[in-house]
């Protein structure tokens, strides 16, 4: 018994699997988790450690190598890279792709750290970080105003709140923040006059400045927690704050011998909105979040939080990686919906309106199995996964319609409808099985690719395989069913005797083709020869005429012009020289720039904030966002292009680029 047997003898249980498939597969589509990239390792471990103070000579020699020489006796590293900055070490460890326990890798990696000995005593604890997607910045939030700074970090500090209670939200990413600070300034001639050291005040402000449990009071009736609070909360308590005192009541206070002011820490990062300081922050989304529903919500807290915002002060946003979702998922939309209207029209022009629409359902039904599988297999719908399935998009209906007009060839001869489904059927399993198997096999190598490329690409040959796979299914056990069950059935002696008649339009396609087609057999030593030669002159054109581009910038709707002052560049001295950039990114008409961000203190890396950007006040980057492509009138290349003979005008930087 061959497949198509099978399902027409057993034709409930072929549709009740089909039910189940549409059911499991809407469900699926309705809930699969939207984000912008795959959730993969990148097989990275960072160790970061600062040495606030020290220059790299000293942070390389007594940072940098102690750690490194620990880290070399483990095994299943691929490389190590160290940079050392002023005041901070950053190492690089890439594990081995082939590595089969890549987390024993990174726990020998955190053990050999800790093991480490001989650190200065100031130096902070190394940060060891594995390098993931668990956590994606989605958005980024900038809120700037002529309000004071102290203003604005209060204001950021509620919308942080609100954000880290919106589910999905992992964390806020801070950047342009100072801590608030008190600084004691002190006289050196009071100090002089009152015999007092520096020493004996910082023992005074540290012994003052705590919270301790005081244990526990237990009574007949009540039980009292016992805590000592002395933490500095205003300027006025540090002032206060008694350095010493004697039997007779005399006390010497902070304010006796200097004074103590408000303000921030020193900047060591400047953010900018438009030109404008800002307090910025960046929303990482958790790894099963979905990144549509989550920037949603933060866009309706941020709606809430503008209606309640002083005046002059202003909440924009950038970055927004949710748009390339819905653009990408706008497109697999619209490409699904017209092309199964196209199929439909094709299939009605050549076939009868009932067997048309039944093969054209082959689209959806293997399109959904693909979702059931995706939500089975913990795939998400991000921008890879969602170009697998418009690439195989146009290919799920061949080998139903091959299948069908087969059949309906046997019914127009006057074969009985059941053998007619079954022989139709059966003819065209070992073309179909070949038309597909080639199309696998042209996608199953990227299966095997390597490296970071081939994580990132995976899904795409997995789309395909399984897509093309129920489209098979459909073809050869469905569609069989459904060919019987709800096409038109013809009688063989009606059939015989008032054969069909075939379409004007179509027996002027079948005659022209049959011309051309004896005119190549005819010539057939000629049209031989001219299909090698344009396959060598393809060859040639691919092999030396040919740019190879992995990634194209269409699509891309943002930039970066990123600065490099000579080392040690104060930053309020950058933050000048930015200036004249600034300017130049400003006067680019509104039509194609919808926003520009400056960050100065750090180089980010493409694709949001990064943690372990390289760090410095000699270093800055301007990311301009631009607006929708349909809207330009040039690329981002022509922009860019535009912009760099005014750039190398500009004098000062060691690099501008």
């Amino acid at each position: 018994m061959n497949l198509a047997q099978f399902s027409i003898k057993n034709s409930l249980l072929v549709n009740l699997i089909t039910i189940f498939i549409y059911c499991w597969g809407f469900w699926a589509m309705t809930n699969l988790r939207r984000d912008a990239f795959p959730n993969i390792s990148f097989d990275q471990v960072m160790i970061q450690t600062g040495y606030a103070g020290a220059p790299a000579e000293d942070v390389e020699k007594l940072v940098t190598f102690p750690i490194e020489k620990e880290l070399k006796g483990i095994g299943g590293i691929k490389e190590m890279t160290s940079s050392s900055d002023e005041g901070l070490s950053l190492i690089s460890l890439v594990i081995n792709p082939d590595e089969k326990d890549k987390q024993g890798v990174v726990d020998d990696i955190r053990r050999a750290v800790d093991r480490v000995s001989g650190l200065p005593g100031d130096v902070d604890d190394p940060l060891v970080t594995e390098i993931t997607m668990e956590e994606f910045p989605i958005i980024e939030i900038s809120i700037s105003g002529p309000q004071p700074e102290i203003e604005k970090r209060r204001l950021a500090e509620s919308l942080e709140g609100h954000l880290e209670d919106i589910p999905g939200v992992a964390k806020i990413q801070r950047f342009g923040w100072r801590d608030r600070q008190f600084w004691v300034e002190l006289d050196p001639e009071k100090l002089k006059e009152f015999h007092v050291a520096m020493n004996e005040v910082m023992d005074a402000l540290r012994s003052r400045n705590i919270t301790l449990p005081g244990g526990q009071i237990t009574t007949p009736e009540l039980e009292f927690n016992v805590r000592t609070t002395g933490e500095f909360r205003t300027p006025g308590e540090v002032a206060d704050t008694v350095i010493r005192a004697n039997d007779a009541g005399h006390r010497l206070r902070i304010k006796d011998v200097g004074r103590v002011v408000d303000t921030f820490e020193d900047e060591t990062r400047i953010a900018k909105m438009n030109g404008k300081r800002a307090i910025a922050m960046v929303v990482l989304k958790r790894e099963q979040a979905d990144a549509i529903t989550v920037t949603d919500k933060v866009k309706e807290v941020l709606a809430d939080f503008r209606s309640r915002l002083p005046e002059g002060m202003e909440i924009e946003t950038a970055n927004d990686f949710s748009y390339y979702v819905k653009r990408r998922l706008n497109v697999l939309v619209g490409n699904g919906i017209q092309g199964f209207i196209f199929v439909l029209v094709l299939l009605f022009l050549f076939m009868n309106p009932l067997p048309a629409i039944v093969t054209a359902l082959g689209i959806p039904f293997a399109l959904l199995a693909t979702f059931a599988f995706m939500q089975l297999t913990g795939m998400s719908i991000n921008l890879v996964t969602m170009l697998g399935l418009i690439i195989v998009l146009g290919m799920l209906v061949d080998d139903g319609i091959v299948a069908s007009e087969n059949v309906y060839r046997h019914l127009e001869s006057g074969m009985d409808p059941e053998e007619a489904v079954v022989k139709g059927t059966q003819e065209v399993v070992f073309p179909i099985m070949g038309s597909i198997l080639t199309t696998w096999a042209a996608f199953t190598p990227m299966l095997f690719m390597t490296d970071m490329i081939g994580k990132f690409i995976k899904a795409i040959p997995v789309i395909v395989i399984v897509a093309l796979a129920a489209s098979l299914f459909e073809a050869f056990v469905v569609l069989p069913t459904h060919l019987l069950d709800w096409g038109q059935r013809r009688k063989k002696s009606a059939s015989t005797t008032n054969p069909p008649e075939v379409k004007p339009f179509v027996r002027k396609l079948q005659n022209g083709y049959a011309c051309v087609l004896a005119w190549c057999l005819k010539h057939r030593y000629f049209v031989l020869s001219g299909a090698v030669a344009a396959f060598a002159g393809a060859m040639i054109l691919a092999m030396f005429f040919m740019k190879i581009i992995l990634f194209t910038g269409e699509g891309v709707e943002e930039f970066y012009i990123r600065a490099e002052a000579p080392m040690g560049t104060p930053l309020k001295t950058l933050d000048q020289m930015m200036q004249p950039v600034e300017d130049l990114v400003a006067r680019l008409p509104k039509d194609e720039m919808d926003s520009y961000r400056t960050y100065l203190g750090s180089i980010e890396e493409e694709g949001g904030y990064d943690p372990n950007a390289k760090r410095g006040t000699h270093l800055g980057q301007i990311t301009v966002f631009l607006t929708p492509m349909q809207t330009r009138k040039r690329s981002p290349q022509d922009i860019i292009e535009a912009l760099r003979p005014q750039l190398e005008e500009i004098k000062g930087f060691e690099k501008l680029y």
